[in-house]
């Protein structure tokens, strides 16, 4: 154990755990703190967020191809339905 006192002595979530380790008031860190892994996690890690960041940047160039105000097939709207040419109240032709 290191020699900082513990000075949290409630329960909290791990990111707060993380912020109050890194502020110096608790020696205790969350089981997911980025110090605690090693070299080729935090690389697989890093890895892992830049196809994603790839994967979300060819969504949004896919978006930015297309016209303002365009649907894709499947979302456009049907032509609206004449309306009558008598008067129709509540099913009874007037």
């Amino acid at each position: 154990m290191s020699d900082v006192p513990d000075l949290i002595d409630f329960p909290c979530s791990d990111l707060w755990l993380d912020h109050y380790h890194r502020l110096g008031l608790t020696p205790r860190k969350s089981p997911n703190y980025y110090a605690s892994m090693d070299e080729s996690e935090l690389w697989g890690k890093i890895r892992t967020l830049e196809e994603t960041t790839g994967e979300l940047r060819e969504q949004i160039r896919h978006l930015s191809r297309r016209t303002p105000g365009s649907r894709p097939p499947e979302q456009k709207q049907t032509p609206a339905q004449p309306l009558p040419t008598k008067p129709n109240v509540r099913g009874i032709d007037l």
